[in-house]
């Protein structure tokens, strides 16, 4: 049996601690990339690939998978008899 709530926060009132704490992140998350942008040009070519490929799954949709005519990929169905 569900007991009906006496105190605290409303229903859907959000957690004022939680709510500060991701303004936090998103302060830090902001400056840590203006900090990367000021020092990119001191990277290697290597260390700003290393760096794209682990951030463009961020900003970039993956792709779905086409075959080399770009026509839609059909399952292939084998059946096998019972008496083979």
């Amino acid at each position: 049996m569900k007991r009906m709530k006496t105190g605290g926060r409303s229903k859907g009132t959000p957690n004022a601690s939680n709510a500060n704490i991701r303004q936090m992140m998103r302060d830090y998350v902001v400056s840590e990339f203006e900090f990367i942008q000021m020092h990119l040009h001191e990277l290697t070519i290597a260390e700003r690939a290393m760096l794209l490929k682990s951030l463009v799954r961020y900003g970039v949709a993956p792709l779905a998978p086409e075959n080399e005519t770009g026509e839609d990929i059909s399952p292939i169905i084998i059946q096998v008899h019972p008496d083979l």
